[in-house]
C-alpha cells in the first residue's frame, strides 16, 4: 500500500496518495516546478516502468486518484479534472453547489470519489466542513451525497464507511447503498 509521499524543494515537487495506484500496475502522481503542475500516469508491467502519459494542468491540484479507466485530480478550488488513460481531458468542472475550498479527496469506487469542502459560515462566524460523494462516471461531476463533518485531518475509506480523523475526534459515515463495491 502506498501512503502519502512527496518531495518538495524550493522549485520542484511530486506527490502521490493512497488512491494513486491500482493492483494492475497503474500509478499516478503529480509533479511541478513553480506554477507548472503536471499529472503523470505510469505502468509497471513485466519488471519495467513505462510512462503512459504526462499532462499539464497549470493549477494547484491534490494527489491524483487512479480509477480503472480514468485519472481524477481535484483542485483546491473544487474543480474536478477527469482524464482518460491516454491523458486526454474528459472534463474539468466543479460540482454544482460547491462553493468553498477542497482539501481532501479520494476514491470510493471506480465511478465515485469523495472530496471535502471548507466554507465560511457567515451566521455562526466559523468554518463549516462537508464531505461530498461525487459521481464521476459521466461527462461531468454529479454530487451523490453531502455530509456535514468534523474538521478533517485525514480521511480514508473502509469497506462500507468513510472515516474522518479530526484533530480531537473521529467521525464515521456509512456509505450510501450501492457504493461499497
Amino acid at each position: 500500500m502506498v501512503s502519502n509521499i512527496g518531495v518538495c524543494s524550493a522549485q520542484d515537487f511530486f506527490t502521490s496518495g493512497e488512491n494513486s495506484w491500482r493492483p494492475n500496475g497503474l500509478f499516478c502522481f503529480r509533479s511541478g516546478k513553480n506554477t507548472n503542475t503536471q499529472i503523470h500516469l505510469i505502468r509497471y508491467k513485466d519488471g519495467k516502468l513505462e510512462t503512459v502519459f504526462t499532462t499539464n494542468t497549470f493549477e494547484g491540484i491534490q494527489s491524483p486518484i487512479c480509477l480503472a479507466e480514468n485519472v481524477i485530480a481535484v483542485s483546491v478550488d473544487g474543480v474536478i479534472h477527469k482524464l482518460d488513460l491516454n491523458g486526454k481531458f474528459i472534463f474539468r468542472a466543479k460540482p454544482v453547489a460547491f462553493t468553498g475550498a477542497s482539501g481532501h479527496s479520494g476514491r470510493i469506487n471506480d465511478n465515485h470519489i469523495f472530496m471535502t469542502e471548507t466554507s465560511w459560515n457567515e451566521q455562526g462566524k466559523n468554518w463549516k466542513y462537508y464531505l461530498y460523494i461525487v459521481d464521476v462516471s459521466g461527462e461531468g461531476p454529479v454530487i451523490s451525497s453531502k455530509f456535514e463533518i468534523i474538521q478533517p485531518f485525514k480521511i480514508t475509506r473502509t469497506i462500507d464507511e468513510v472515516v474522518i480523523v479530526g484533530v480531537n475526534d473521529v467521525q464515521r459515515l456509512k456509505l450510501p447503498n450501492g457504493l461499497n463495491e
